[in-house]
């Protein structure tokens, strides 16, 4: 064996001996606490459900720091509650009754306006529902414009989707759509299910506006990959497939259900609770349950909009048969889905004591899992069901009033109803 021959594989012997030693002096000190997705490996199919689902919950519950990207060196403050970043993990505001749950009164923050953190549970049956709606609302004004078109007048059509009523639209033969008469969405007739004001379409655009604003992390879909975005010396803070991960989990988590307790006398009171909910008015717009047509989320690529990730949201199975997700939406004979959502995921006008700086218009906060998710309102004011029933106004007063004037017994009754309605 020649000098050259020994030297290479003495290179190679001594390379093998310190790489553990390597590994270990890199893991030393203060690290990352991140641990990236790369959405290549998602889109090339070679990660199934369960370890996506499982990550975007590490995700969720990560504690990030400055070595991830974490703050903002643009803001002022390392934390500060009027401009961010508020929290180091998701879960610090999203931890009521468990992971992914709602916030107490320390959560508040104040994006101009107080606003209390809401559950994100079981968004991936919120998200299907909004897509399904708009897309009715959309092919009603469409079909309009197509009929104002062939006939030369004009045409008005009631914006109804899953029995909620969205006011009206008139199309002209030119094509102008009148929005003047549409209620309780923009004009685009997009629902958007995420917010306190219904301001957000997608579980997507909710983690992509979360993470920057609550942690100064700049996702590379909003930033560029290799920028840094924030000018704190680290770049690809959140890679699409981070992103993927989160939105992945939030969409398919456990959904919110009812409880019955198994005491008769409490039982009774439930059952009771029930039927005063909708004879008071409450379930005209807290509406008890939703048909998803077709229960499949699918989450396109943000690399290539053509590849797109697939699951049917009533599958209680990982692709590992130990691991469950329960529980699922029920099934409908039809293939779709029941959503018992308790919304009707429309804004709606709620009177001058819920106002902020004159505006009152917020959508029908989803009540399933409300039992555990308090404080309640927007603003976390409510520190009781019954407070947070007699805050409402405007296109609730009638409700409100209806509640109000019910005998103290079966005011009881109704909020031992929405005590049934848990996370877990």
């Amino acid at each position: 064996m020649n000098s050259l021959r020994i030297w290479k594989l003495t290179l190679v012997l001594a390379s093998i001996a310190l790489a553990p030693a390597a590994l270990i002096s890199q893991q030393l000190g203060d690290q990352p606490a991140l641990v990236h997705l790369a959405q290549e490996d998602i889109d090339a199919g070679r990660l199934s459900f369960e370890p996506i689902f499982t990550r975007g919950a590490i995700d969720f519950g990560t504690p990030f720091n400055k070595l991830d990207g974490f703050g903002d060196p643009r803001r002022a403050m390392s934390f500060n509650r009027q401009v961010g970043p508020d929290s180091q993990t998701c879960f610090e505001c999203h931890n009521r009754p468990a992971l992914g749950g709602a916030g107490g009164a320390v959560s508040n923050i104040i994006l101009g306006n107080v606003r209390n953190p809401r559950n994100v549970l079981g968004g991936g049956v919120l998200q299907r529902l909004g897509e399904e709606m708009t897309a009715d609302l959309q092919a009603i004004r469409d079909a309009a414009l197509s009929e104002a078109r062939n006939t030369g007048r004009n045409v008005t059509r009631d914006l109804m989707t899953k029995a909620v009523s969205f006011g009206q639209i008139t199309v002209t033969p030119s094509g102008q759509v009148m929005t003047n008469r549409v209620q309780g969405i923009d004009a685009d007739l997009v629902v958007k299910p995420f917010g306190w004001k219904g301001d957000r379409p997608t579980l997507r655009e909710f983690a992509l506006f979360a993470t920057v604003f609550h942690h100064g992390m700049q996702p590379v879909e909003l930033v560029g990959r290799g920028v840094d975005g924030d000018g704190d010396g680290v770049v690809n803070e959140l890679t699409e497939g981070d992103i993927t991960a989160l939105t992945i989990w939030m969409a398919f988590t456990g959904i919110p259900r009812q409880v019955i307790s198994e005491n008769p006398m409490i039982a009774a009171a439930v059952a009771s609770g029930q039927q005063l909910f909708t004879t008071t008015g409450c379930a005209d717009c807290h509406r008890p349950v939703l048909t998803i047509r077709d229960p499949v989320f699918r989450e396109p690529s943000p690399l290539d909009g053509t590849k797109v990730f697939a699951r049917d949201l009533t599958d209680p199975t990982f692709a590992s048969p130990v691991n469950r997700i329960v529980p699922r939406p029920e099934r409908t004979p039809e293939g779709g889905a029941l959503a018992r959502i308790y919304s009707d995921l429309k804004r709606h006008t709620m009177g001058s004591g819920l106002a902020e700086r004159g505006n009152s218009v917020f959508m029908t906060a989803p009540l399933w899992g409300v039992s555990q998710t308090g404080p309640w309102l927007h603003d976390g004011r409510a520190t009781t069901l019954n407070e947070a029933i007699l805050a409402h106004g405007g296109e609730a007063q009638a409700a409100r009033d209806a509640y109000a004037s019910l005998p103290a017994e079966q005011q009881r009754e109704l909020v031992e109803f929405l005590r049934s309605l848990v996370v877990r």
